[in-house]
């Protein structure tokens, strides 16, 4: 019992460390997030005509996939600001990646001879700190712990006899699932199967796991027909793959600092080979003291890893305009080197040193996206600049940061929202489109805009006299005295200007 008290109150320990780089910081550090949560306040305030930004976008309800953190969003606006209201939703991800383990916990000490608690399941912790996370693809990651949940549970059924209540909570989670992201329902239908194959006991006991892939199966594809001709609607088309070697270097991002060709962090890369060790070693020094149901459990989750990492390298990159179609598996690649990593017996000194490496790994990379926050928090310091109902263009010629991998992460590009959200007004040209393809700008609202990776193509016959203010990051010199042609600059902050239209 006491062992399972430290167990719990280092959980408890992990989870504050993991929240701290968001609620210490002004904007939560993650690339996507500021859409998705401008995306938030549009369908929360949908039907609102007092609200300016709906004078130049259009906001749709939610359907019943894609909306979990729309839904919160929305519910938490309700009493307080939408920053807020999108941490507390953040802080809902930590929680659910906590409850997932202590699911796994429970899962692995009960198959584990005199265990109380499995130590090196701490490592998700880190391990949730993904370059999936620091993308901000913010429903994707609340559906992960989900499918850890569906994965474990899935055991019960495995294993019989069918209680009404475990069918209904594996029921539930499934519709988590679909809520959050249809893309993980989707991945579950293959890895319940995998999982019950890979630790096959009986025929029953797959033909048990084969249901519950069947019934994912189901629902899904239900879900997709009354969808219809909305589903993919201008999202589907040519399939684009990555080479194997950029695969290879964005899953290896995990662990070395979120940097390799700009150089990786050597502290993190240590205290990652470090656990690898250790682990590795109890792993050696135990492996024939395994008993039959944890051999079992090895092979479960050593089969959903496999198959998920397959699954990485083979898939395309993207469809039409649907992106990280097989990078977004590395996030479930990694929670199941979590469970894989639980099976393995921690005693005496050792579980002193897992909980120091996890401690260590979450605090280092809190430390990294505490500097990102930073970055992306500069154009705020602009908006105090701007018309109270600008009309903005932003030109990203460098969206990097020193804290991540250059062509992997553009921390920046996204960043204008914040000012938006803020003053719930404001237009800027830019919205990447998402699969519930909720949010747009209103038809007769458009404005000519050169393309976002390409702000070089800006022209002032062209787009100039459409907007009222310009934010530009790491612009050429000679950019910079071409766009003073018929604009002043006003304000800078970081490696953002600020530029009025109007000349010198």
């Amino acid at each position: 019992m006491r062992e399972t008290r430290l167990w719990q109150a280092a959980v408890l320990g992990l989870t504050l460390a993991a929240l701290w780089p968001i609620w210490a910081s002004e904007v939560p550090p993650l690339q996507d997030y500021p859409q998705h949560l401008f995306d938030a306040l549009l369908i929360a305030e949908r039907g609102n005509p007092e609200l300016p930004l709906a004078r130049y976008y259009r906001a749709e309800g939610l359907s019943v996939a894609y909306a979990a953190f729309y839904f919160l969003v929305g519910l938490f606006y309700r009493v307080v600001s939408i920053e807020t209201a999108g941490k507390l939703c953040l802080t809902i991800y930590w929680l659910s990646v906590a409850g997932a383990l202590w699911m796994a916990n429970r899962k692995l000490c009960s198959i584990a001879p005199r265990s109380e608690a499995s130590w090196a399941l701490l490592l998700a912790f880190p391990l949730a700190v993904s370059p999936v996370y620091l993308l901000g693809l913010v429903n994707y990651c609340f559906s992960l712990p989900i499918l850890m949940a569906a994965l474990l549970h899935q055991r019960r059924i495995e294993d019989g006899p069918l209680a009404p209540s475990a069918l209904a909570a594996q029921g539930l989670l499934l519709l988590l699932m679909l809520a959050t992201h249809p893309y993980t329902a989707l991945a579950y239908v293959g890895l319940s199967l995998v999982a019950a194959l890979a630790s096959y006991r009986s025929p029953a006991q797959v033909a048990r796991g084969a249901a519950c892939s069947g019934v994912a199966l189901a629902v899904v594809g239900t879900w997709l027909l009354l969808r219809g001709e909305k589903v993919g609607a201008g999202t589907l088309g040519d399939s684009w793959w990555h080479p194997f070697g950029a695969n290879l270097g964005f899953l290896a991002l995990q662990f070395t600092g979120f940097r390799l060709e700009s150089g990786p962090d050597f502290l993190s890369v240590g205290l990652w080979l470090g656990a690898a060790a250790l682990l590795f070693h109890l792993w050696w020094r135990g492996r024939r003291e395994l008993g039959a149901p944890e051999r079992l459990e090895q092979r479960r989750w050593a089969g959903i890893l496999l198959v998920t990492l397959i699954a990485f390298f083979t898939l395309p990159f993207s469809n039409g305009t649907f992106h990280y179609f097989n990078l977004r598996l590395s996030g479930a690649a990694y929670l199941a080197l979590a469970v894989l990593a639980g099976t393995v017996r921690v005693q005496g000194l050792a579980r002193f040193a897992v909980v120091a490496l996890a401690f260590a790994l979450v605090l280092e990379q809190g430390l990294h996206l505490r500097r990102l926050s930073k970055e992306m928090a500069e154009p705020l310091a602009l908006a105090e600049r701007l018309p109270p109902e600008a009309l903005v263009l932003p030109l990203v010629f460098d969206a990097s940061s020193p804290e991540l991998e250059r062509g992997s992460f553009d921390p920046h590009l996204h960043t204008h929202f914040f000012h938006q959200l803020r003053r719930k007004a404001g237009f800027t040209p830019y919205l990447f489109p998402t699969p519930s393809d909720s949010i747009a700008i209103r038809p007769e609202q458009r404005r000519p805009a050169p393309p976002q990776y390409e702000p070089g193509r800006f022209r002032w016959e062209e787009h100039g006299s459409d907007y009222d203010a310009f934010l530009v990051r790491g612009a050429p010199p000679d950019f910079l005295e071409y766009l003073s042609r018929q604009a002043r600059p006003v304000a800078r902050s970081g490696a953002w200007w600020l530029y009025l239209r109007g000349g010198r």
